[in-house]
């Protein structure tokens, strides 16, 4: 029998929302061996919905296999482990901010504040804790030129958040090497524009020089805000270690591979 036409819209209808729903679920959250597991059973759906589709059966009137009700079941569980991982994760995120700007505030530790290029300059040093990044030098870099923000360039990171119930060291989101540790001898710096960076980070890079290193502490106001990404919670810190290796200037420097 033909699946009549309210059928075929409720069956869309509620595709949808099972989407919708496993994207807002997962959004924001460090899901790790989680996703590896969902990723799978939410393909399996898809490929079921569909064949009971080509086949002329409504889904929703035959019996629903056991990989959905383990997509629904593992929903659940993994919104409770994202939970438990970043317990009172904006107010540890907030106090860590505020405890790292009074310290470049104060000019202790070797800690800098720098504004976030895209606000106003007469700002100054007044504004919010949230409108600026903060900076320790690891090492002086040798170039004379700063990157500006329609060039590109290259670079070595590392990028972190804080420390969690799992990570005694921060959750590492991302590098750009793939070894424990840099080796600038053999791995290939990332190449970026620079107006395609989070601003955090485009205000670290626009204020380097070949060969800086800077630990980069950007606020969640000038990285992934209030809703995260996949990988990152909403509110969290983002503590980077930058190395620029090197700068591409627009509309000059137009061969921008690295050997």
């Amino acid at each position: 029998a033909q699946i009549p036409r309210e059928h075929k819209g409720f069956g869309k209808q509620i595709f949808m929302l099972a989407k919708n729903d496993l994207i807002k679920t997962y959004k924001g959250a460090v899901i790790g061996p989680f996703w590896a597991i969902m990723k799978p059973l939410f393909q399996l759906f898809v490929y079921w919905f569909a064949f009971e589709i080509a086949i002329g059966r409504s889904p929703i009137n035959g019996d629903i296999p056991f990989f959905v009700f383990a997509l629904v079941g593992f929903s659940g569980c993994s919104e409770n482990v994202a939970e438990e991982e970043y317990e009172n994760w904006r107010p540890r995120n907030e106090h860590f901010i505020d405890s790292i700007a009074s310290l470049a505030r104060s000019g202790k530790d070797g800690w800098e504040m720098i504004k976030s290029y895209n606000l106003s300059d007469s700002l100054g040093k007044n504004g919010q804790n949230i409108y600026y990044i903060y900076v320790q030098k690891l090492e002086k870099g040798t170039g004379e030129t700063y990157p500006e923000y329609n060039d590109s360039i290259r670079m070595h990171y590392l990028g972190r958040l804080l420390p969690s119930k799992s990570y005694a060291s921060g959750y590492l989101f991302d590098k750009s090497y793939s070894g424990t540790t840099l080796n600038e001898q053999t791995d290939v710096p990332a190449l970026f524009g620079v107006n395609k960076l989070a601003s955090g980070i485009a205000t670290a890079v626009m204020n380097m020089v070949v060969n800086d290193r800077w630990k980069v502490v950007v606020p969640y106001y000038l990285g992934y805000g209030t809703s995260g990404d996949q990988k990152i919670p909403g509110y969290s810190a983002l503590i980077f270690d930058i190395k620029l290796a090197r700068i591409y200037k627009y509309k000059v420097d137009k061969n921008t591979t690295w050997w």
